[in-house]
Parts: C-alpha cells; structure tokens; sequence
C-alpha cells in the first residue's frame, strides 16, 4: 500500500519543527513530485545483486562500502525497472560519480541506514538531487561552518531544522554540478525552508543566480532520519 508521504513533512512552526509521526522514511519518498522516481530501502549486502561490471567497481572495497554501493546500485535498478521496464547498470563517471545511461539523470545517498536513489528522464529534468542524513548527526558549533548567518537565525537553535538546510544543500549541489561543474560551498547559497518544500538563493562569485533560482527543493522527515530532494528542469521544459 503506497504511504502518505504528507505524514512524514516536517511542519515548520514559530521557532521549531515537529515531526508528524514517529515512523521510517517511506520505500518511495516524494512520489507526488512530477517527472521524479525514487526508491528507499535499507541498506544490506546486495552485492549479488549487482551486475557483473558494477560488482568490479568494489571488489576490493571494505564490507561497510560494499554494502552502500550494491544498496544505492539496487535502488537504482528498481527504478529503472520500474521506469523504463528492465533494470539498468549505473556505472562510476567523473569524480566517482554515479555514471547514468544515456537518456536518464538521477542521484543516490546513504545514510541513516538508508540507500536512496532518484531518477528521471532528461527529457523532463536538467538534474536532480538526492540525500538522507541521520538525525542528530549535526552538533550546535557545526552550524556556522555550514550556514549563513541568515539560515542560522532562522534554525534558531534547532538542530533538526539545520540538519534539513544542511541536507538540501547536498541535494542542490548533486542536482546542478553536472551541468555547472566546479565546486559550490556551503555558504554560496542560502536556503529559505518553507514546511516541506525549500528554495535557494544563490550567493558565490559564479554566474549561477538563474540556475540556483529554477531548482525546486523537497524535504521529508522520519524518525530516524531527513531525507531532500532537489530538482533543476530540462531547459524550454519547467515542472
């Protein structure tokens, strides 16, 4: 049975948020966002379930990396499955990135126990952006090195609130870094969070106002971990 995804949004209140229900994040997170799979499960030797080349990309990686990567690779081939009607191997591209098919764009995470993957058709989207963080992974003196001044007075102390900026910037950098390249820090965009859903400013020395401004950004909350997505739109094609 699908899960109501709107039971795992964190609700923005005065000054904190509150998680609706102590649960998971669901198998599909963000299934009501337009052009975008996805696909959460936990993290596990998967390794068998690998196609032969992408099993050659950690024959000599540590058991904990081996299970990241057969996790986030399996989540991939659901997707693609699921989209396109066989799973397809995602290899490693530039910088050890995951290396799409031709065709497709996606992104994928681990943490919290979690695998994550997103997928999407370049047909549609120009990028996209996955992350899952444990909550309670981020410390009160980590928040200046990650967040402006801004983002820090609109957290306000909560540490679960920055842990969703802190994610959403991960999320941005995987969705436009194929397209922009180069290195964006921290404190180069702001995020404004609104509920579930974010946008971000941008605020560096490159011209890349109008990219930062076109992403759309979607944040969701579980028990044990957040979970954001950033999508940027195909040129001539916005969601």
């Amino acid at each position: 049975m699908p899960v109501d995804v709107r039971a795992f949004t964190c609700k923005a209140g005065r000054d904190l948020w509150v998680i609706d229900v102590a649960m998971p994040l669901p198998q599909r997170p963000f299934s009501s966002v337009a052009h975008v799979a996805t696909e959460c499960i936990a993290i596990a030797d998967r390794t068998a379930e690998l196609f032969a080349d992408e099993s050659a990309l950690i024959e000599r990686a540590a058991v904990k990396r081996r299970e990241q990567f057969s996790s986030g690779r399996v989540a991939a081939h659901r997707l693609f499955a699921r989209l396109s009607g066989e799973p397809l191997p995602v290899l490693r591209g530039e910088g050890r990135a995951p290396r799409w098919p031709a065709g497709w764009i996606g992104s994928i995470s681990h943490g919290a126990q979690y695998a994550l993957a997103a997928l999407a058709s370049l047909a549609h989207v120009g990028g996209v952006g996955v992350d899952v963080e444990a909550r309670g992974r981020l410390t009160a003196k980590m928040l200046r090195l990650i967040m402006t001044p801004g983002e820090v007075a609109r957290a306000n102390g909560d540490l679960d609130r920055a842990l969703v900026v802190f994610s959403a910037k991960e999320s941005l950098y995987k969705a436009l870094q194929p397209r922009v390249g180069g290195f964006i820090g921290f404190h180069d965009v702001e995020v404004d969070v609104d509920h579930s859903e974010f946008r971000a400013r941008y605020r560096g020395q490159r011209d890349l106002s109008a990219a930062v401004a076109a992403c759309r950004g979607y944040a969701l909350c579980g028990d044990d971990a957040v979970a954001t997505l950033v999508v940027l739109p195909a040129e001539g094609a916005p969601l």
